[in-house]
């Protein structure tokens, strides 16, 4: 077979652009018995509309594929986690980390999946250094 066949091509008339993006901060430091909040903020461009929903979970490293309970002294919710996103709109939802002084310090890696339906999946880490 010819190696040039998997190689990526650009979809002609398709402007990458048009695709729906997530931001987010990758990396948050602080010290154990603080309330930490990060921002996401899907912007959805010419995509959907379709559901969309976020599921966080830890794991053991960056990019791990390992899931570990969530420590003593540490809750994490995303709010919303789940609505239906409509095409060329921005919607926020917010991670709270909520620590309590019993948190371990260290580094501890939270596994961001979003689901948009029809649309993407994807994975993102964020690191959380708690001193």
């Amino acid at each position: 077979s010819d190696s040039s066949d998997s190689e990526l091509k650009p979809v002609p008339g398709r402007s990458h652009f048009d695709d729906a993006r997530l931001l987010y901060a990758d990396a948050v430091e602080l010290e154990a018995g603080e309330t930490e909040s990060i921002d996401v903020t899907l912007e959805t461009r010419a995509d959907g509309p379709g559901e969309f929903s976020y599921r966080i979970l830890v794991t053991d490293k960056e990019y791990g594929e390992v899931t570990l309970p969530v420590p003593n002294g540490l809750e994490i919710s995303l709010e919303p986690s789940s609505f239906m996103a409509s095409p060329n709109n921005v919607y926020h939802s917010t991670i709270t980390l909520d620590t309590s002084t019993d948190l371990t310090p260290g580094e501890y890696w939270l596994r961001l999946e979003a689901d948009f339906e029809n649309v993407f999946k994807s994975t993102g880490w964020i690191k959380i250094s708690v001193e």
